[in-house]
């Protein structure tokens, strides 16, 4: 990691061991405005360590059951961990509220002035748009985080790239579970197999983020032979969150038809 950094910096051919002292350096300035010393004291106590050791052992000494360097003999070091790998007793937790709150009242600000100002905006919002319309919300899966692993693990045909949807909806909408649906919003469509689903709530589907892996230049070819919608093509991204200026990706307003059209590039 010195490497690359002195890399990026320009300087390739300077040593590791002169990057090593400057990254020592840094921390031990930390450690000494934290423990109230001096750093040449910091750096002459975790000496002859260097690399990773040097680091951990002024974060161990500077921390709240740290040494202090010194000051404190009965407290932790690295060398001290290393004599116990069983682990160091510290006694009982002790609670640490609200003294370490730094906001100006102490306390925690879970409702915001910016936040429930918009809480009007945001419920006016909800009840608009067609009687057909639903709304669309991702979905975690046990097999992967967004798309890692779609291209390294065994494919298995289990649906869990589907449109989940009520049995009400689908009944309402004369849908059956296992066929294709058009999944549609403002910018595009997609296509997926329909799910129906009681653990869904009704007025609300849901479509797993992170499929969908086809395009030029992918190099994905297990994940792009699973079935699975790529959800991001119904994300308007000139509609966005007011408060934090990002796009919207959850909660989109769709509407569900049967996909009775080719599939469309990137859907299934």
């Amino acid at each position: 990691m010195l490497r690359i950094a002195a890399i990026v910096r320009g300087t390739p051919d300077l040593p590791i061991e002169v990057m090593d002292d400057e990254v020592a350096d840094q921390s031990a300035r930390r450690a000494a405005r934290l423990c109230g010393t001096g750093q040449d004291e910091v750096l002459a106590a975790v000496a002859p360590r260097t690399g990773p050791e040097r680091l951990v052992d002024m974060r161990v000494r500077s921390g709240p059951f740290g040494d202090r360097f010194g000051a404190d003999p009965g407290g932790l070091t690295l060398e001290l961990l290393e004599r116990t790998p069983d682990g160091v007793d510290l006694g009982p937790l002790e609670p640490r509220l609200p003294g370490v709150l730094r906001t100006p009242d102490g306390r925690i600000d879970v409702a915001p002035a910016l936040l429930t100002a918009d809480v009007r905006r945001l419920w006016s919002s909800i009840g608009h748009g067609h009687a057909t319309d639903l709304r669309l919300i991702n979905r975690r899966q046990h097999r992967g985080m967004n798309s890692w692993l779609h291209n390294a693990l065994p494919y298995r045909d289990d649906g869990a790239g589907g449109l989940m949807m009520h049995p009400d909806d689908a009944g309402r909408l004369d849908l059956v579970d296992g066929e294709l649906v058009r999944i549609s919003a403002g910018p595009g469509d997609v296509v997926a197999e329909l799910r129906v689903s009681a653990a869904i709530r009704q007025g609300v589907v849901s479509l797993p983020h992170g499929w969908g892996h086809t395009g030029s230049g992918l190099r994905m070819h297990r994940a792009e032979a699973a079935p699975g919608a790529n959800v991001n093509r119904l994300v308007d991204d000139r509609v966005l969150e007011p408060l934090t200026g990002t796009p919207i990706f959850n909660g989109l307003r769709v509407t569900v038809t049967p996909a009775d059209v080719p599939v469309p590039e990137g859907a299934r």
